[in-house]
């Protein structure tokens, strides 16, 4: 299950710079792009003038990784963290480990989430539009 955390986590990224890409992006490079036969580009363009459907086509894609890591994360994070505490012999309060369990795994599951599937592909789209909207193209035309 944390294999999955991660790959929700990843797949947020994806729609976060999917979108920043597609907002930030030249259209005249993409045009370029195409004159030369680059088909992603093209792709690419054609989403860039079709802004709001693929906009949210990306936030649909947004909230449901998010709310699938929330689901499937933090109870994959809170029972490591419970056998972690049991191991460490404060088996005799097993509400103190629960209540600890959750609110650590809540804590590293909103880490995660904010800095690999939101900081980090944001700033990448902003700083690489072009890379990034030629990378996302042909995956977001899919979803």
């Amino acid at each position: 299950m944390l294999m999955v955390a991660f790959l929700l986590v990843l797949l947020n990224a994806f729609f976060v710079l999917s979108e920043f890409a597609l907002v930030k992006v030249r259209k005249t490079r993409l045009e370029e792009l195409v004159k030369i036969g680059n088909s992603n580009a093209k792709l690419a363009l054609e989403m860039s003038q079709r802004l709001d459907t693929y906009l949210s086509a990306t936030q649909l894609g947004i909230t449901l990784s998010s709310l699938a890591l929330g689901w499937v994360g933090e109870p994959a994070i809170a029972k490591l963290l419970a056998t972690l505490f049991e191991s460490m012999d404060l088996r005799e309060n097993p509400i103190f480990i629960h209540s600890m369990s959750v609110v650590i795994a809540f804590l590293s599951i909103t880490f995660l989430h904010v800095v690999l599937g939101e900081i980090v592909p944001k700033s990448l789209a902003i700083a690489k539009s072009e890379k990034a909207a030629l990378f996302a193209a042909r995956p977001l035309h899919v979803f």
